[in-house]
């Protein structure tokens, strides 16, 4: 599945790309682009040439990020690839870094959402149902995904993990209910809390995590909607036993704050970064990449 955003510009629409050599290609399906080995497509002839539809995406090849442009008939073109010429001018929208910085924010501050509410889930994960169970760790997976991006993609630096204060107690029953596959301390409860945009990357980012913000939209609701179920079958004697478990920190209006709105104060004091491991991540590939 092609994750990264596909776009939209009316001023792409109707743009007209021309092969100047027979080494021109073109691609029939984005699917074309997750070959590692090499990238599947058809070598178009000298002069043929395809009418932009004014869609397009972008992949990072390695060397930097590239434009990919959909046409009219279907298929996708990378003219910075070489052997198309464009007759006319092709400047698709571009994202500032606050936008971009915002994409980020969002998924940081769902993600947290999400794997406090799942740890909670967990601790009491035989109050739902085989389904629900399986939701709750399709969330927390998902959420893994979209951290691993956010730290493997390049294209943020600076960037802060930790875990939730009181929360992390209830670990090893989100590690039980992920199948037991844990490793070393609280691997489930840590979160990315802080990310920085690379400075000049502003459309790179939005496009790569437009998708992601999107779904971490989606699965937050699927959340928060998990957890109001699970409130309204705890007992005062369950929700005391949580109180204690984790410390004084998770109380019953804690909980039915979280399912009701999200404050980013909130979250932040919960994770009490003062006292606790942050480990700092330096994102070095994108310079490398780019030396």
């Amino acid at each position: 599945m092609w994750t990264n955003a596909i776009l939209y510009d009316e001023s792409l629409n109707g743009g007209k790309l021309v092969a100047d050599s027979n080494d021109a290609i073109y691609y029939t399906n984005l699917a074309s682009f997750g070959n590692s080995s090499a990238l599947l497509g058809w070598n178009a002839k000298k002069n043929d040439y395809v009418i932009l539809s004014g869609y397009y995406t972008f992949m990072n090849d390695g060397s930097g990020i590239v434009n990919i442009y959909q046409s009219r008939s279907g298929v996708w073109v990378i003219p910075e690839k070489g052997g198309w010429k464009a007759t006319t001018k092709l400047a698709p929208k571009t994202y500032s870094q606050t936008q971009a910085q915002a994409l980020v924010d969002k998924i940081i501050k769902n993600n947290i959402t999400i794997t406090q509410n799942n740890l909670v889930c967990a601790r009491y994960a035989s109050r739902f149902s085989p389904e629900q169970q399986q939701l709750i760790r399709d969330l927390q997976t998902r959420v893994v995904e979209r951290e691993n991006r956010l730290k493997d993609e390049g294209l943020c630096t600076d960037i802060q993990t930790s875990f939730p204060r009181g929360y992390v107690e209830l670990e090893p029953y989100l590690a039980a209910l992920m199948n037991g596959q844990a490793i070393g301390l609280a691997t489930w409860a840590i979160c990315v809390i802080a990310a920085s945009v690379i400075i000049g990357l502003g459309t790179a980012v939005y496009c790569a995590y437009k998708y992601f913000a999107d779904e971490s939209e989606q699965d937050v609701k699927y959340s928060k909607e998990l957890t109001k179920t699970l409130t309204e079958k705890l007992t005062e004697e369950e929700y005391q036993q949580l109180l204690n478990e984790t410390k004084g920190i998770v109380t019953k209006s804690r909980l039915k704050q979280a399912i009701s709105s999200y404050r980013n104060i909130a979250v932040l004091a919960a994770f009490g970064i003062a006292g606790f491991a942050i480990y700092k991540v330096i994102m070095n590939k994108w310079k490398g990449a780019r030396e």
